[in-house]
């Protein structure tokens, strides 16, 4: 069976096949994809950008440290239900937000990551952007703006776990 008959027979199949994978891959969209439609009636296909609607915006973009701690909790511990890996610690364990980065910190997009990481910096939360520094989810294009950020706040230290040296 050749490649191309492997597509068309899995694209004439009329339901989706959710399987366990052996790897962290989601195959599966977010179910915010689903519900997302086209603000124009006939929208334009050559465009390559269109205008869309259905993405939820937070209820309340004034939010403080738990309650951010609690938002990044539930997003992690979806992503670990859907791949499936243990974390070893219970949810009310001082180090949980900690263990779940360390865990699972590489599944996060790099966006995701930068505005994570920025909002530790702004709520001082200090052990999660170590977190971050010494489990290597920092990109690199962010370097600049997060030397300035932690030089800012006078956390010069933490600097050091971005550029370890040998000696």
């Amino acid at each position: 069976m050749t490649l191309l008959e492997v597509i068309k027979q899995s694209s004439a199949l009329s339901k989706p096949l959710v399987s366990q994978s052996d790897y962290p891959i989601l195959l599966n969209p977010d179910d915010i994809l689903i519900s997302l439609k086209s603000k124009v009636d006939e929208p334009d296909r050559l465009s390559l950008v269109n205008p869309i609607v259905g993405w939820q915006k937070l209820k309340n973009r004034n939010f403080s440290k738990p309650e951010f701690i609690n938002i990044l909790n539930a997003f992690l511990e979806k992503m670990r239900e859907r791949i499936g890996i243990a974390v070893g610690v219970s949810s009310s364990d001082n180090c949980y937000t900690k263990v779940l980065i360390e865990k699972l910190g590489f599944l996060m997009s790099k966006d995701i990551g930068e505005v994570v990481l920025d909002t530790c910096i702004a709520f001082e939360d200090w052990e999660l952007v170590e977190t971050f520094v010494v489990n290597r989810l920092v990109k690199h294009s962010s370097y600049s703006n997060l030397i300035v950020k932690l030089v800012g706040k006078k956390r010069s230290d933490l600097l050091l776990s971005l550029y370890p040296t040998s000696i």
